[in-house]
């Protein structure tokens, strides 16, 4: 259930593709551990790097808001914190080790990534560009 890199998700700002195409890694590695039936702490190691990478993309694009005066900030933040809370009830759910969790987080990273990039990410663009970030 990997997600290969497209062309298409590309947002047009270096910084931002990087990170992305670093998110679509990690996640493609969780994907990996878990076809493979790593054990639960591998699994419990890869999730800890996305929750840590996470943070420091949507750290960094809410700086860039706030630099650039993004118009619609608050309602892309707003999805921001739904993805923070997605994730820790993963990891919560992840502890209790109930079952499929694994394949229903997957499918939840893969429609929210590419939502997220595909329509969200795309209305900050223009205000970035105009405050010169390339």
């Amino acid at each position: 259930m990997s997600i290969p890199w497209r062309k298409e998700y590309e947002i047009g700002i270096e910084s931002i593709d990087v990170q992305h195409r670093k998110l679509i890694a990690t996640v493609n590695t969780l994907s990996d551990a878990i076809a493979a039936r790593e054990s639960d702490e591998q699994v419990k190691g890869i999730l800890s790097e996305l929750d840590e990478y996470v943070e420091t993309h949507f750290t960094y694009e809410e700086e860039l808001f706030r630099k650039c005066g993004y118009a619609a900030s608050e309602d892309h933040e707003a999805e921001h914190e739904t993805f923070r809370k997605s994730l820790v009830m993963f990891h919560k759910q992840n502890e209790e080790r109930m079952p499929l969790i694994t394949i229903e987080m997957l499918g939840y990273l893969e429609g929210w990534f590419l939502h997220h990039v595909l329509v969200s990410d795309r209305g900050y663009v223009d205000a970035f560009r105009d405050c010169g970030i390339n």
